[in-house]
């Protein structure tokens, strides 16, 4: 199985997801965790479903990775919603 690296601010970002679905609802970051960890399996077990691209697309949050395709996913519009999920408790 291929290892799988995270950038210490992806690290970060995954940390702050997972205390934000806390706040919102306890359990909820576990849930996240858990699904995450199931992404990253698969990744793990199967690399070349997300090869790295060399792009930076100008609308991504994360084109600093240069690991963009060249139109903006539905996913893009989750991290979105996420960066700005308000940080206060609910």
């Amino acid at each position: 199985m291929t290892d799988l690296i995270l950038l210490l601010q992806a690290d970060l970002d995954i940390q702050t997801a997972f205390e934000r679905y806390e706040d919102y609802q306890p359990g909820r970051g576990e849930v996240f965790i858990r699904q995450l960890d199931a992404a990253f399996t698969l990744l793990r077990r199967h690399p070349e479903i997300a090869p790295v691209t060399g792009y930076q697309h100008a609308k991504c949050y994360a084109r600093s990775d240069s690991n963009c395709s060249s139109k903006i996913s539905k996913e893009h519009y989750i991290s979105e919603t996420l960066l700005r999920w308000p940080t206060t408790t609910r």
